[in-house]
Order: structure tokens, then sequence, then C-alpha cells
């Protein structure tokens, strides 16, 4: 095979990839491979396809093989570092992003590190050195518009939401229809407590390519236009918590008048079905779409589209209720004791984009455990390491394997006197209970939770336990400690 030919071949590959044609891509390459097995660059575009296809086991192969061949290969540990950073291993995924701007010093590898950085920065200390690099690549590329964005990203976590607002306009000066930037722009908003403009900006996360905000193309959205009685299905979106929080909007929709039916995700579609149709809400199994339905929105679309605002928020006080023979079923599993009962929550959906940053190692919270009170774990998901701390204590249980969906986890909240949870679905569903809830949260929090201020204006008997702007969580913990310590007292 003389040059000319393998270039054509690897123009065809690349060209394949663009089009997201993997299996030719992957057809053109093996034959290359059967001819010269090592070829870096092709082997590259392989590991490339397996990446993008989430194939990462095969993909780790074929890295590492070939770092052992080429380890002061700039385009392999590039690779590496996008493959560690897919497996959240953040560490190793700068170290390789690093390896790569040493070895081929160009711009867009610098970013790319300064920017795995960014993520990677768990304390303010190495925040502020992000920051020192990320001011200090701007003023020598200041063209270079997505630093903006990285930066205000950070500025973000940091607290310095002015600032991050001015990156963010920035970028949009010269890119007004980047949809990351929008979308980020609109959480800020949101945060700040900018329902207005933040709920408009918010649908920008339809164009994001991200399951979490896909919809069925096979019904005509409904953008706030008069429909009269045709029938409105109002589908879940992005996480449960998302789901518990914005059904309130579909409850709002019928009691307006609208003929709503309304899908929820599979593990809360029996506890909403049952709190639903006793509000006379109809509901569909499954987030399916409904046959009869004209029109089709998403529920956390329906605050833009019912004009949301601080002071119109609805059902504030508890509008779910766990079912009762599911409150039976866990109230004989409970021996009677007179001690305070504290539902706990320290880890989020491993999935989620923010888990690292929202979730506390177990034994942070190993002062708690001290007190005089029964702790008792609301997770479904518990690692093998916390299921071994667990069980050292003597006042901790944990039940993950008697939950089978959130109508076993709302009777479990129904037996506690509090519930204290990081930001994650379980923290939603007690609040909207009407349970006494105690969320911790970020210096930077989800924007529902806004800023500079302990109540929520989406649940009344939520208090938030927010970090300082040294984003750890130890101060958090006093607080909760000494809070704690004042409500057993009385007891």
């Amino acid at each position: 095979m003389d040059i000319n030919e393998l270039q054509e071949k690897y123009n065809n590959t690349r060209d394949f990839i663009s089009q997201k044609e993997y299996a030719k891509a992957i057809e053109i390459i093996n034959k290359v491979l059967d001819i010269i097995p090592n070829d870096i660059s092709f082997l590259l575009l392989k590991a490339y396809i397996y990446l993008d296809t989430h194939h990462l086991e095969s993909a780790e192969a074929i890295l590492k093989a070939m770092v052992k061949r080429s380890p002061n290969n700039a385009d392999i540990h590039y690779q590496l570092g996008r493959l560690y950073l897919v497996q959240k291993q953040l560490d190793i995924s700068l170290l390789h992003y690093e390896k790569a701007f040493v070895l081929d010093k160009t711009i867009d590898k610098q970013l790319t590190f300064i920017n795995v950085k960014r993520i990677a920065s768990k304390t303010r200390e190495e925040c502020e050195i992000t920051l020192n690099l990320l001011n200090q690549f701007i003023s020598d590329h200041s063209k270079v518009w997505i630093a903006y964005f990285y930066r205000g990203l950070l500025l973000e976590r940091l607290g310095l939401y002015d600032l991050a607002l001015a990156d963010f306009n920035k970028c949009l000066i010269h890119n007004p229809n980047h949809t990351d930037v929008l979308f980020s722009k609109a959480k800020l908003l949101l945060r700040k407590g900018n329902f207005r403009e933040g709920f408009l900006l918010y649908e920008e996360r339809k164009k994001l390519n991200h399951k979490a905000f896909k919809v069925n193309v096979t019904l005509p959205m409904w953008n706030g236009q008069d429909i009269q009685k045709d029938k409105l299905f109002v589908f879940a979106e992005q996480g449960l918590g998302d789901n518990i929080q914005f059904v309130r909007y579909a409850v709002m929709a019928k009691e307006l008048g609208f003929n709503v039916v309304v899908g929820n995700f599979l593990p809360l579609e029996q506890l909403l079905r049952y709190n639903l149709e006793k509000l006379g809400v109809k509901v569909i199994k499954n987030n399916i779409v409904d046959s009869d339905a004209q029109y089709q929105v998403s529920m956390c679309s329906l605050p833009y589209f019912l004009n949301a605002t601080l002071s119109n928020i609805p059902l504030k006080k508890a509008y779910l209720t766990a079912e009762p023979e599911f409150i039976t079923k866990w109230k004989n599993k409970f021996p009677f004791t007179n001690k305070f009962k504290i539902g706990l929550v320290w880890q989020g959906s491993l999935t989620n984009g923010r888990d690292t940053e929202r979730s506390i190692p177990l034994e942070k919270l190993n002062s708690l455990l001290h007190l005089n009170a029964e702790f008792h774990c609301l997770q479904k998901v518990i690692s093998q390491k916390d299921l071994a701390f667990i069980r050292q204590q003597h006042n901790f249980t944990a039940w993950h394997n008697e939950i089978t969906d959130f109508s076993d986890t709302a009777a479990l909240i129904e037996h506690m006197d509090l519930v204290i949870s990081v930001d994650t679905s379980v923290a939603h569903l007690s609040a909207a209970m009407g349970k006494l809830t105690w969320i911790m949260i970020t210096h930077n929090p989800d924007f529902r939770w806004l800023l500079d201020r302990e109540d929520s204006v989406w649940y009344e008997n939520v208090r938030l336990f927010r970090q300082d702007k040294n984003l750890e969580w130890d101060s958090v913990i006093k607080r909760i400690y000494s809070e704690l310590i004042n409500i057993l007292s009385k007891k």
C-alpha cells in the first residue's frame, strides 16, 4: 500500500467519522491494520471511534498498547486523557493532557489541559491556581473566545457571578448562538433569581447533544400558544429530582384549565401516579408519548411558558405523600424506639456531571453518628466501602436491599423525623413530602437553590446548609452537628 493510497484511506476514514458512519470507518481501518498492524494514525482513529461509541475497554486496550510502544506521542496521551476524563478518573486524565501539551505545545492542547485542570480542581486554592492559568492564557490569546467560557465556569464555582456573567457575555458577542454558553448563562441567571430571562435561556438546553434533553419527535412541541382543550402531554426530563420538582407545574397547568396527561420516569411512576391521580391529573405509563395527545411539552419548560416568578411558585407545601400500603410495610420493619430518626443521603447519581462536587465521603459524616439518634440510609445504591463502614456503626441501618423504587423511599422518609441529604432526588422527594429536610449544597449550588439564603423558594420545610468560600464540607457538617445537638437536647 503506497503513501498516496494510505492518505486517501485516512481521509476517507475521517470523513466517515465526521458523518458518524463508524461501521464504514472501522472497515477501512481494519483493512489497513491487517497490512500495517502498528500504524499509529489508524490505531488512533480506531481508539477515537471506540471512545465516541463508549466502548471504553476496547479504547483503553489500544491506547495502553500504543503508549508502551510510543511513550512520547502527544496524540496518544491526548486520547488517554479523553478516556480517563470519560471514566471520571480526573487526576489520571490531567496527567495525560499535561503530557500531551508538554510534547506538543499547541494552543488547543494548552487550553484543553487548563480546562481539565479546572474540572479536576477540588479546593479553592486549586481553583485559584487554575484561574491564574486561564488569565494568562486569555492575556496571550485574547481571541480564543471559548477560554472566556471556561473562565466563566470557574468564576462561578468561586462564587464570582458578575465576573462569570461578563465572561459568558463576551463569548456570546462573538458567537451569539453558542448553546453551552447560553445554557450556562441561563443557570447563572436562575441562580440569581432572574426567572424570566433565566427560564427563557433555559430552553436552549434542547439544542444540546445530551440524552437527558432529548424529546420524542412524534408530536409538535407546545410553545405557550392557545391550544384550547387539545390534550397536552407533559413529559419528564433530565433527572429524577427534576421530575419531582417540576411535576408541580403539570398540576398548575391542570388547574389553569389545560387538558394535561403526564409521563414520569419509571422509578417514580407508581408514587407519582398515586399522587397525581388524587389531584385529578391523568398519568400515562413510563413517560411514553400519549397517542391521543396533540402537543407535548417538558415539565422543565412549563415554568417559562406559565410565567414563573419567585413569588408565584405553586405547591410549596407538601404535595406528595407515601402510599398507605407502603407506610404499613415499612412501619413493620422498625422496632419501636423513642429515638430521633434521621435519614441520610451522602451520594448522588454517579452519572451526574457535578457528582464529584455535590457528593460527600461518608466518613466525613462520622461525627453525626456519635449523637443519640437513629440513622437510616435512604440510598438505593451504596458502595461496598460505605456498606462496610455502615455495618461498623451501632445506630446506622442500610435499607438498600429492600428499596425497590421511590414508593419504598417515600414510605421510609415518612417514618423519619428529619432527612439530611446532599443535593439529589431523595432531597427533592423528602422536601416535596413536607418532611423537615436539611440539604447540604456546594458553594456554587444548582440554580434551584439560589444564593445567600438558608430557605428554599421551592419547598417550605427545607433548610439549606451551604459550603463557604473554601469549597469544603467540614464547616457544613459542623453546623449540622451543632443544630442536631440543639434539636436532640429538647427531645
